[in-house]
């Protein structure tokens, strides 16, 4: 009896969870192979283009704005929290539309219309400074970008503040891509502040295989607030993320170093296929030669 193929409703959840799944960088390679392999009309599904539109959501797209303005997409940026697709820019000042996902081309849609107190707005443009110092100079200039979103929070009464930053890198040619990403997010309440935020590290090699490291750390941590001293929290806050990502980066470094030793170690062979060791002596081969002559 012959076996009946996939339906369209199975292609594309299957496409669906690998174009989620994309190393940064290669969303383009990963979509074309499968259209190759389920054809243009399941890629054409509703669905398809909105999990493109959900994955530069999660991974903090830069995308250009106009000619020269660039701008950060993430899902705290909807215009709609329920639907994605149209998004604000809180520096900019600007509405914008997502009109090809995989592109990553937009269109202007209007003024953003900035629904917070002048003193709230004050520390989000606070943070916002601060964090592009913080960018520029601890990153590779021009590859990282982020935006500080505040808004009201209906549970506490308070403003809801939201970091995003990321730094992608690519190097196709050589067979690696990675990706940095820091979120962090605070409600101002009299008080103190309690600020949780998650470093995210993904690393794809694929040289003649395929191997993925991936990492997410957590951090909490509490500040008293004086909204009087607006730039020392902001520059508190900001030396804050610096630290943490310090430690991440210091815990990376010595993960690497480990592993030829205890994680590429254990994936060897331990005898040849033999069952005798190698023998590394040159004399020892150059006298086999010689006999075999």
């Amino acid at each position: 009896m012959e076996e009946s193929g996939a339906t369209i409703e199975e292609k594309v959840k299957i496409v669906d969870y690998c174009l989620k799944s994309a190393p940064i960088g290669e969303l383009k390679d990963v979509y074309g192979d499968l259209a190759k392999l389920v054809g243009e009309d399941v890629m054409g599904e509703e669905k398809i283009q909105e999990a493109i539109t959900l994955y530069r959501e999660a991974h903090f797209s830069q995308l250009l704005l106009g000619e020269e303005d660039l701008t950060v997409m993430t899902a705290a940026g909807r215009a709609d929290p329920e639907q994605c697709g149209i998004y604000v820019d809180p520096n900019l000042k600007k509405v914008f539309r997502l009109v090809d996902p995989l592109k990553g081309q937009t269109e202007l849609v209007g003024d953003y219309e900035n629904p917070l107190e002048d003193a709230a707005e004050q520390l989000r443009a606070r943070l916002q400074a601060k964090l592009e110092e913080y960018l520029n100079s601890t990153y590779v200039e021009e590859t990282a970008s982020g935006v500080v979103y505040g808004r009201s929070d209906p549970e506490s009464d308070g403003v809801l503040y939201e970091i995003f930053f990321s730094c992608p890198n690519a190097n196709l040619k050589n067979f690696w891509t990675g990706e940095w990403r820091s979120t962090w997010n605070f409600t101002v309440l009299p008080g103190k502040i309690q600020v949780h935020g998650s470093v995210h590290t993904d690393v794809h090699y694929f040289e003649e295989g395929n191997v993925q490291f991936k990492q997410k750390k957590e951090f909490d941590h509490e500040f008293d607030f004086d909204p009087a001293s607006m730039d020392i929290f902001a520059a508190a806050l900001i030396e804050f993320i610096r630290e943490c990502e310090k430690k991440v980066q210091q815990n990376i470094s010595e993960f690497y170093g480990q592993l030829p030793d205890y994680f590429f170690k254990s994936m060897r062979r331990k005898l040849p296929v033999t069952g005798n060791r190698f023998d590394w002596n040159v004399n020892y081969h150059k006298m086999v030669d010689t006999l075999h002559q």
